[in-house]
């Protein structure tokens, strides 16, 4: 909410990106409150109309939430502001999901909560954005959760531990991998004795 501090960020960003010789700039703010939502417009405008003129050719991405919980984004503001939007299209379920589950499911089923990358997708679509400015970020990722059973969806007991995709798909290879229909993604378990 302060100018002050706006344009001491435009003009750090700025600084940054000419010191590394770079093109384009990604915001990614996350967990912004829906009282910030003028706010964020304003400063992405402010930045657009410095930026581009500081950096020829410079480009400006935002990050967006897979959802947005707090409706702090009002992409159809940003649109003359933002070349590309981002969206975070994974941690559907996370380290410390209470259940096991897809980190980016591509449908919910029955199984799942309603959310999914599909209906991501679809939501900021319907809220203006031009399907040509839209990125959906994808993880290379996904969990190893101790679980109460071997079951779809089961009760976790602790904290998952992130497995990079190469790591993954060689665990998938030799413990079985499995499909699961309604997320559309793979999975496999294991039993620890």
């Amino acid at each position: 909410g302060s100018p002050v501090n706006r344009a001491r960020l435009i003009d750090s960003l700025i600084a940054l990106v000419r010191l590394r010789d770079g093109d384009g700039v990604n915001i990614d703010f996350e967990a912004v409150p829906a009282s910030q939502r003028a706010n964020l417009s304003t400063f992405l405008r402010e930045l657009a109309g410095r930026f581009r003129g500081a950096v020829p050719g410079g480009r400006i991405s935002i990050a967006l939430p897979a959802v947005d919980w707090s409706d702090a984004f009002d992409v159809a503001a940003m649109q003359g502001s933002v070349d590309l939007f981002i969206i975070m299209g994974y941690d559907f379920h996370w380290s410390g999901a209470p259940n096991a589950g897809p980190v980016a499911p591509r449908n919910s089923g029955k199984i799942w909560s309603p959310y999914d990358v599909t209906r991501s997708v679809n939501s900021y679509l319907a809220k203006g954005i031009a399907p040509e400015k839209l990125c959906l970020g994808v993880p290379y990722y996904g969990y190893e959760w101790p679980t109460a059973d071997s079951s779809i969806g089961a009760a976790t007991r602790g904290a998952g531990t992130a497995v990079v995709y190469s790591t993954a798909k060689v665990r998938a290879a030799e413990r079985g991998r499995r499909w699961e229909p309604q997320s559309a993604t793979p999975y496999y378990t294991y039993r620890v004795d």
